[in-house]
């Protein structure tokens, strides 16, 4: 009798726990939170990573790196975030950037090593290159008297009003400096103050394109404007509907940027944040992000997966020789950032 009644026990037992088991949840996967430029990763890319995994990714957008750092500064919740090569020497210098284990990025080796050991993060210590390209001039060559070659075709009083800029600091301070053949990284206080008045004289044949514009390509299509300085992407919708644009790499050289992927500190889940970088890494992934976004990868191993006529598309990815005097952006010191803030304000109020 008592060992019926043990048996009985141990069923009723395991009747009750097994409901308790039923009853709860399956396991949830986290959610990673991605934080990037507006229209930079293609939806295609999170859903194929989501049905494969289980881990849905949250697309958060930023206005510019300013706001992506003050936001990491107050500890916004994200476990990625895509920074320029300018900004993530400052954010892991701040501890904002968590060490990237490679344990569990295998596919790093698709990495060009054009794209290893940089010297914004020796040894990609915090952060991989996704994306890279060129800026340059987009123009309408109908509209022009002479073949457009140097950034100092944007001063031609010929075009006086006709030519859009982006209203990026850095960017247009560079652009004076390479004008000037200094380096688009200089601090020397002479060469500043010579980008600062040519970059004054500027404004009688410039406008300001509206930074919320996914390209500034409709500038060229409707209106009587003559050339803007833009990117790759730019030159992609102004050549989709206008057979005379034509995107020109400037012979002082052209101004290289890249996009980073790398972790923040605060994430809660880097294990799975290093599982999506080594998603984007697939051959067949990066290739994916070329084809919709035409703009180009550091991973030699996409190259058969891109579609031919953006892998032979020379806005796209350009020519050795064509990228000889070009330059990424650096960061500067805390004196030159303040004279870059100066300039730029200076030029702001000529606008007003």
């Amino acid at each position: 009798m008592r060992l019926l009644n043990v048996f009985s026990a141990v069923a009723l037992f395991l009747s009750l726990t097994s409901c308790v088991i039923q009853a709860q949840p399956p396991y949830s996967r986290p959610t990673l939170v991605l934080y990037n430029w507006a229209g930079y990763m293609p939806q295609s890319i999170l859903d194929a990573f989501t049905a494969e995994t289980g881990i849905h990714v949250k697309y958060e957008v930023y206005a510019d790196q300013e706001e992506a750092m003050e936001q990491l500064r107050t500890g916004k919740q994200v476990d990625l975030v895509v920074l320029d090569n300018t900004y993530v020497p400052i954010a892991a210098s701040e501890g904002l950037l968590a060490k990237l284990n490679y344990a569990n990025i295998p596919n790093f080796r698709n990495v060009s090593p054009s794209f290893r050991d940089l010297a914004f993060d020796p040894g990609n210590t915090y952060s991989i290159t996704i994306q890279w390209g060129t800026t340059g001039l987009i123009v309408r060559t109908d509209r022009v008297e002479e073949p457009v070659t140097s950034w100092n075709d944007l001063w031609d009083p010929r075009y006086a009003g006709k030519i859009g800029i982006w209203p990026y600091d850095r960017e247009m301070i560079g652009i004076a400096l390479k004008s000037l053949n200094y380096s688009l990284n200089s601090e020397d206080p002479d060469e500043l103050a010579e980008a600062e008045e040519k970059l004054i004289a500027l404004r009688p044949n410039i406008f300001l394109i509206d930074p919320n514009l996914p390209t500034g390509a409709s500038h060229l299509i409707d209106e009587e404007n003559v050339m803007i300085y833009g990117w790759g992407y730019d030159a992609r919708d102004a050549q989709a509907q206008l057979a005379a644009a034509t995107y020109v790499l400037p012979q002082e050289g052209t101004i290289l940027w890249s996009d980073n992927i790398a972790i923040s500190a605060e994430s809660k889940h880097k294990t799975a944040a290093e599982q999506f970088i080594n998603f984007l890494f697939r051959p067949e992934i990066s290739a994916l992000m070329v084809n919709e976004l035409w703009v180009a990868v550091p991973n030699d191993a996409a190259l058969p997966f891109i579609k031919p006529e953006i892998r032979d598309n020379l806005t796209v990815f350009p020519p050795f020789e064509a990228l000889a005097q070009a330059e990424y952006y650096s960061a500067v010191s805390a004196e030159t950032e303040q004279r870059y803030a100066q300039i730029w304000q200076r030029f702001l109020d000529e606008n007003e």
